[in-house]
């Protein structure tokens, strides 16, 4: 209860005093404390929600983000993430993003967004990084399956060409002892 309230119950017989609302002192003072207590709504932890979206964009995971990282985790179109915007982010000049980069220029640009727009925001960058390090995968897989496919072949070649060698000195050694005997 807040300061000055009373539990207390007015005498027996004497009916409690009301205001113009109402209400009974008691409930005008819980209502004062239900006002003052803090309520559930938690403000966004922006912060810790950037640290993830650079985790999940640090495909790589060298601890920061260039260019292409940056580029296949927005929406927006390649020729406006260029160079010289991704310069004015990069406050030490060597062409990637630091963790702390990355926050300082999101927290400024997104700044003004309502707690729900921002996690919209969060949760859309999310996913354009999931997707892009889906894509990457793929294209890391098919390039292993390319590059796996060319060395049997060419093992296959070496191969062929060893057994033809083989051959070749075998007929060689029997014509010679053919000749010989």
């Amino acid at each position: 209860m807040g300061c000055g309230s009373s539990t207390a119950k007015p005498p027996s017989g004497e009916q409690p005093v009301f205001n113009k609302s109402g209400k009974t002192k008691e409930q005008m003072d819980s209502d004062v404390e239900a006002a003052a207590a803090p309520t559930s709504v938690t403000k966004l932890d922006r912060n810790t929600l950037l640290e993830k979206v650079f985790k999940e964009c640090d495909a790589d995971g060298n601890g920061s983000i260039d260019l292409g990282e940056y580029r296949a985790t927005t929406d927006e179109p390649e020729e406006f993430i260029d160079d010289l915007f991704f310069t004015m982010l990069d406050e030490d000049g060597d062409s990637k993003l630091s963790k702390d980069e990355f926050i300082k220029a999101n927290l400024d640009t997104c700044g003004a967004m309502s707690d729900p727009e921002f996690q919209k925001q969060i949760d859309r960058w999310l996913q354009l990084a999931s997707s892009a390090r889906q894509d990457a995968l793929a294209a890391s897989q098919a390039e292993r399956h390319t590059k796996i496919k060319d060395q049997h072949k060419t093992g296959g070649s070496r191969r062929a060409a060893s057994h033809e060698q083989a051959d070749k000195k075998l007929r060689q050694m029997r014509s010679a002892d053919a000749t010989a005997g």
